[in-house]
């Protein structure tokens, strides 16, 4: 018969069974675009060339909203979802932004 899992207030289940992502020492937090926010992207001038530099850190959180000024401009981007993808190259953190910031969920 198989085993139950231990009851979920067990600190040791995490680090046993299921280690996360962030336990990796290398891995790569990558900008992706919804098709509403390249649109926007396209249109201001340097915006693109701002969010290919953005790094953002892995803590970043799905609604989190993150700014860019830009030309004196402030262009407001929602963190819409995060995925982690595992490749032969190792791991990495793809992070969606969507324009215009809206509230998720919703």
């Amino acid at each position: 018969m198989a085993k139950s899992p231990p009851e979920s207030g067990d600190p040791s289940h995490r680090n046993r069974n299921w280690p996360s992502p962030l336990d990796s020492a290398t891995f790569v937090v990558e900008i992706a675009l919804t098709a509403s926010a390249r649109l926007h992207a396209g249109r201001q001038e340097g915006l693109s060339a701002a969010l290919s530099a953005l790094r953002l850190p892995a803590g970043c959180a799905q609604g989190d909203l993150v700014t860019l000024e830009t030309a004196g401009a402030r262009h407001d981007f929602l963190v819409l979802m995060r995925r982690w993808v595992a490749s032969g190259d190792g791991l990495r953190l793809e992070v969606t932004l969507d324009h215009p910031a809206r509230p998720v969920g919703r």
